[in-house]
């Protein structure tokens, strides 16, 4: 679908027709030459490469970086109304599809996120969201009308909504931290100075203290002492079937071995009475199903047998069927389970289980592997087709369990350091930044620039279709209004 859209640009482009006119001011526009450089570092890539076929593959996956902005670039500008209704489109299109993945999760009672956005990737669904929002702060701020000014305000509540009870994390966060600035950029021209001042102190305050209180916990975890006597332990349970105080298969959760008090035997023949679903299969989410009950039953302080799987409802059957590991994630948000999720995964990491389908333990993982390969290679990289032979080489030296996997840094800043180095990574940031830099840092195209650089922190945005197809068209149409917006300025 997206190889068809360029498809049509490239269409029209030809349909316009004065292409020596039209190519003499594409060649003259600054924000066509940041935005295409980024394919141009690829291509300079092939160099030192070895790997041709991988990297021909990589070249046209990053087309975009070159279609869009020459296409776009080179066509007449946008008046003030084609652009608003471009973005309009574009936020009821997302509106659709958050209420079909609403309705399709609610019928289903989905726990997880990721099956809130049907059709495509959640973070990829989250980061249009948050540029959704963007955008409709600034078309509310343009309007003096408050009739037209709700509209807006109804999409904006919407999408937060969304983002809170059922968004990524990454999401979350991006909007909250736009609404806190939008926030203060409003006080900032109603209030005096210091009021200001003492809102963004106890914002920044605020930030550094959720850091704090994570880095308190990870010590805290570090720290655990769990049980080591067994001897005071039950050997049977009430059936007098025997126990397995297991401490090397469940590890711990919150410094306690989840698998104490487990009788297999018991909970098999349990669950067998109250769900279809096969005991050493995988629950809905593709987690090993036993993993899943006895963590559920773990966190209700219950034992792992007949009886602690009896004080269970129904409601609760389905949850674990679900996918639910833990009793407190029914009444969290998505961020709240997030880190739930990460403070179990680096117990686990730190006992010895590697990264075990956590995937915050795999990022760091795959940080680790990374910053190994940059050393290795700190100037010149390894080339634009290199990067997955030498990522799978570096996580076999470290005898990772991610070893057998496809999986790469999740950060495109790493990804650009393993391709080209660290003068390339230089190359790449002045080129992401220029254009909201030569714009006089217009507020649209400034805070798409803040969305894709947290985005890059978190994943590898441009090493996909979807990702790089994003990026190019959405830096490309920013930049372009704010070349309409500056032009009354410079007149």
């Amino acid at each position: 679908m997206m190889s068809v859209s360029q498809l049509m640009l490239g269409v029209a482009w030809l349909l316009e027709g004065n292409f020596k006119e039209r190519l003499k001011h594409l060649l003259a526009n600054r924000f066509f030459w940041a935005i295409f450089s980024i394919f141009l570092l690829h291509i300079i890539g092939l160099i030192h490469t070895s790997d041709f076929t991988y990297a021909w593959k990589d070249l046209r996956t990053k087309i975009p970086l070159f279609v869009l902005p020459f296409i776009i670039f080179s066509m007449p500008i946008l008046n003030q109304r084609e652009s608003r209704f471009l973005i309009w489109i574009h936020t009821a299109t997302l509106a659709v599809t958050a209420l079909i993945g609403l309705f399709l999760g609610l019928k289903e009672e989905f726990i997880n996120y990721r099956f809130f956005s049907p059709g495509i990737s959640h973070i990829r669904f989250s980061l249009n969201i948050c540029l959704s929002i963007v955008l409709l702060f600034y078309e509310i701020n343009q309007q003096k009308n408050w009739n037209q000014k709700i509209p807006g305000l109804i999409f904006i509540i919407f999408f937060f909504l969304y983002l809170i009870l059922f968004g990524a994390t990454t999401g979350s966060m991006i909007s909250a931290f736009l609404l806190i600035a939008w926030i203060l950029y409003i006080l900032a021209k109603k209030l005096p100075v210091w009021i200001t001042t003492l809102v963004w102190i106890a914002s920044i305050g605020a930030i550094l203290y959720g850091i704090y209180s994570i880095d308190r916990k990870l010590e805290e975890i570090k720290n655990y002492k769990p049980l080591r006597d067994f001897s005071q332990l039950p050997a049977t349970t009430s059936r007098g079937n025997p126990y397995l105080h297991d401490t090397l298969y469940f590890g711990k959760e919150n410094g306690n071995w989840v698998g104490l008090y487990y009788c297999e035997k018991e909970l098999v023949e349990s669950w067998s009475k109250r769900s279809t679903l096969d005991f050493y299969g995988k629950d809905l989410c593709g987690q090993p199903l036993m993993a899943t009950i006895v963590r559920y039953l773990n966190s209700k302080g219950l034992t792992k047998d007949a009886d602690g799987l009896a004080k269970l409802s129904d409601e609760e059957i389905r949850n674990i069927e679900k996918g639910v590991a833990n009793a407190k994630q029914l009444t969290r948000n998505a961020f709240a389970r997030a880190l739930d999720e990460f403070f179990f995964g680096y117990e686990k990491y730190l006992d010895g289980y590697g990264t075990q389908g956590n995937s915050i333990m795999q990022r760091y993982e795959l940080i680790k592997a990374s910053i190994n390969i940059i050393k290795k290679s700190p100037l010149a990289g390894v080339g634009t087709g290199d990067i997955p032979q030498v990522f799978h080489n570096q996580l076999v030296e470290m005898n990772s369990d991610l070893k057998d996997t496809r999986l790469r840094s999740h950060n495109q800043f790493l990804s650009i350091t393993i391709g080209f180095g660290i003068p390339g990574l230089i190359f790449f940031l002045i080129a992401l930044f220029y254009p909201s830099i030569h714009s006089r840092f217009d507020f649209r195209l400034t805070a798409f620039t803040f969305i894709i650089f947290i985005s890059m922190l978190n994943e590898d945005t441009i090493e996909t279709q979807a990702g790089v197809t994003f990026f190019a068209f959405f830096m490309t149409f920013l930049s372009m209004l704010a070349t309409e917006t500056s032009k009354p300025r410079t007149s």
